[in-house]
């Protein structure tokens, strides 16, 4: 068994002791069930909720009571504690700091207004690092799209299991998306169309904002319409806000026994606004995936039209043919994978001329990355008139390396 493995059902024992202890009152759930929130547990991080100064006591002693047993202890230097409300502690301080701002858990941050700007922007400076890092190499708009839906879009994902897009930060990606794309500050192509598919005559770049909102909406319908354990506290208190909102989608009926708030809080209005916004209430919300959403908001696009051309559908299932009409006769697939498996331009060339195209690719290889690294290490640029007389001098120190190993093997 992994040390992971243990530590992580150590913690499964740890809370069902604090939950079933009557002494230690938790937050109150909506609901008839009367049901409290003790604990919550992810992988080995673990928080715990108190309602008075009585139940931090017991907890602690319970605690205490399980590091007896199992040898673990409370690691105080990676505890913090925030209060909510007024809380009088001055009798029985707690062991560990109390933290008066923000609280991050699993790289979120929580425990007061402007939590969520705070951390959107920690992604944010990510994406940019990350973006800046690639804007170095001369990409084409494919590449670059590539690289947007590789390296930015897993890192602002991550934030919107806690938190919604916001307006703000919803600017601040979409410039940062198009000055990458773009190359500069001023858009070389229109943003309304960029997010076209190819064979709608656009170059495919990833809807960043459409695609974390549609992760959004998901996560809560996730959690409060597709959760077969409805006995989860997450299920109970999301639904207690969110029931109205389904009801006016349609995708929920009214429940008597089930308490529900009209006065929906901020963070959850975005879901409404999104569905309405792409008509998106005739999807039932057992297919609310978020790449399905998303090729059907982009299905939706029209085709850019053609001036003085057959109907646009035309022209761009045309021009997917011819492309793919010139990979098979233009050697630059062979170049890559293929030659690697195959060989250069297979069943036309001998063994020696095979060799020769593999010893003139990789010395421009090894040029091209040393010339990149002195562009990024020192910043100067090497011209390609340098590069070509250090592709020559590198072929000729081969050119006699295999000359003197073939002399020595003629000796032998």
């Amino acid at each position: 068994m992994e040390p992971l493995g243990e530590l992580t059902q150590k913690n499964e024992l740890l809370a069902e002791y604090i939950r079933k202890n009557p002494n230690i009152r938790g937050i109150p759930t909506p609901g008839h069930a009367k049901k409290e929130v003790k604990c919550t547990l992810y992988m080995d991080d673990v928080t715990l909720f108190c309602t008075d100064g009585k139940s931090v006591q017991f907890l602690l002693e319970a605690c205490k009571d399980f590091g007896k047993a199992s040898g673990a202890k409370i690691n105080v230097d990676k505890s913090q504690a925030k209060l909510f409300g007024h809380w009088d502690l001055c009798n029985e301080p707690l062991p560990f700091p109390i933290e008066a701002g923000l609280v991050k858990i699993l790289g979120i941050w929580f425990g007061r207004p402007g939590a969520s700007v705070k951390s959107w922007n920690e992604r944010l400076a990510k994406v940019k690092q990350k973006l800046g890092l690639w804007s170095l190499r001369h990409l084409s708009i494919e590449g670059k799209a590539l690289v947007l839906r590789n390296n930015a879009l897993p890192v602002l994902q991550y934030v919107t299991q806690a938190w919604p897009l916001l307006a703000n930060v919803a600017r601040a990606v979409n410039n940062m998306v198009f000055h990458f794309v773009c190359h500069s500050k001023m858009d070389r192509v229109k943003r309304s169309v960029t997010h076209k598919e190819h064979r709608k005559g656009e170059k495919a770049v990833p809807d960043i904002l459409t695609i974390l909102r549609t992760f959004f909406v998901r996560g809560c319908i996730q959690i409060t319409l597709l959760n077969e354990n409805k006995d989860r506290s997450a299920y109970r208190v999301i639904r207690f806000f969110l029931l109205p909102v389904w009801r006016r989608l349609g995708w929920c009926k009214w429940e008597n026994a089930t308490m529900f708030n009209w006065d929906l809080p901020w963070y959850y209005k975005e879901i409404e606004m999104f569905v309405v916004e792409f008509g998106l209430n005739c999807v039932t919300p057992s297919l609310w995936k978020p790449r399905a959403i998303h090729r059907l908001i982009r299905s939706r696009d029209t085709t850019e039209p053609v001036c003085d051309l057959p109907p646009a559908t035309a022209t761009w299932r045309l021009r997917a043919a011819l492309s793919q009409e010139m990979e098979a006769h233009i050697p630059f697939p062979n170049i890559t994978h293929q030659s690697v498996l195959y060989g250069l331009f297979p069943k036309t060339h001998s063994v020696e001329a095979i060799q020769g195209c593999w010893r003139i690719l990789c010395c421009i290889k090894d040029i091209l990355l040393y010339a990149r690294t002195r562009l990024v290490t020192n910043g100067e640029v090497v011209g390609r008139e340098a590069c070509r007389r250090m592709v020559h001098n590198l072929l000729r120190d081969y050119t006699d390396k295999d000359n003197k190993e073939s002399e020595k093997e003629e000796e032998l």
